[in-house]
């Protein structure tokens, strides 16, 4: 998926316009001042958004198209929002959106905050009004009931933001896949105290607890108290090795450059299943009977169900591979291990399984 956003002149018009797109080749779910695009089939096609007599177009490209793919339908809370830096007396409008959700889902958001003071929360429905009321941190949690999980949006306030010291970072939520291995993130520091400060940072694994998974689904969700991720610090570094499925929240500090606040990044690690199919050597063989012999070889192949063609670990065990000669008047085999000798011994036609 990716987020593409539109910009309308003169800034501040409130228009409600119409996305007009393929659904053979991308599908679109509104999100503020934009559109979430999913991938459906490779190929480029065109996406406008109009309002009355205006309009504008852009081509989408779509590449790396998988037949095996699946999507992931588990429905999750996502936004274009995950960090927001306010000054105080300020307000924003932010909003979220449930993937795989629908219509009447809009009155299923429940919207949180973890520090009042810091900030108030006016919201309705998947939309919110945020106040800035003084300089601190907040925390805003966003749940609905068809959601496993919760979603998180960091909230900043500064009397001054162009001179106040906080962390910051490009990625606030990561996916990891969990036999994608190691993943490496990194966070800085906007106007640190002392030039000496990426030796500062230190990451905490903050556990979600029976509070913050919704009550629906805490019999799908096992073993909570293990861990989902663990992660090496290395200066401004952290390299995050998934554990398990599951999500939890990645808590960064830095005292040394001056950071008050922390800065919380959400990670959720996905257990895609992989499709596994055999691929033989050949699909069609034909023998001169009693003369000809072939040798046929198997190999186990993967495709990942949401993430495209995945390279399978060549080190498996290849005497686990079976063979089924369907008529064995017609043809004789002797098999080892991912290989089996056929030789003909009559006229006719079979199978191999």
């Amino acid at each position: 998926m990716t987020y593409l956003s539109y910009i309308v002149s003169p800034s501040g018009t409130d228009i409600t316009p119409e996305w007009t797109y393929d659904k053979n080749y991308i599908n679109c779910q509104s999100q503020g001042n934009g559109v979430i695009i999913t991938g459906v089939k490779e190929g480029q096609t065109p996406l406008t958004v109009s309002y009355k007599n205006k309009s504008a177009t852009c081509i989408i490209n779509i590449a790396g198209y998988s037949e095996s793919y699946v999507p992931l339908v588990e429905p999750y809370i996502y936004s274009q929002y995950s960090v927001i830096q306010m000054s105080t007396g300020t307000t924003e409008r932010i909003d979220v959106s449930l993937f795989n959700g629908d219509v009447s889902d809009l009155e299923n958001y429940t919207w949180t905050i973890d520090n009042s003071s810091t900030a108030s929360i006016s919201p309705t429905g998947q939309y919110c009004v945020v106040t800035a009321l003084q300089e601190g941190y907040a925390k805003i949690t966003v749940r609905n009931t068809k959601a496993a999980y919760p979603y998180y949006i960091g909230i900043y306030v500064f009397n001054n933001p162009s001179k106040s010291t906080y962390i910051t970072t490009s990625q606030n939520i990561v996916t990891i896949k969990k036999s994608d291995g190691e993943v490496t993130v990194k966070a800085d520091v906007v106007n640190p105290v002392v030039n000496d400060y990426k030796s500062g940072f230190e990451y905490e694994i903050v556990k979600l607890d029976d509070g913050e998974v919704n009550k629906d689904k805490k019999d799908e969700i096992k073993d909570k108290k293990d861990e989902i991720i663990s992660i090496v610090a290395n200066g401004d570094s952290c390299i995050i090795t998934p554990l398990k499925e599951g999500m939890c929240t990645l808590r960064i500090t830095n005292s040394k450059a001056g950071a008050v606040y922390p800065l919380e990044m959400t990670v959720r690690v996905l257990n895609v299943v992989d499709n596994l199919y055999i691929e033989p050597s050949s699909s069609i063989i034909r023998l001169n009977g009693g003369k000809d012999s072939y040798t046929l070889s198997a190999e186990l192949k993967s495709k990942g169900t949401s993430y495209g063609n995945l390279a399978l670990n060549t080190d498996y065990d290849r005497s686990s591979f079976t063979f089924e000669i369907e008529d064995d008047e017609v043809v004789a085999g002797y098999s080892w291990e991912n290989n089996i000798i056929l030789s003909g011994l009559k006229n006719g036609m079979t199978s191999v399984y």
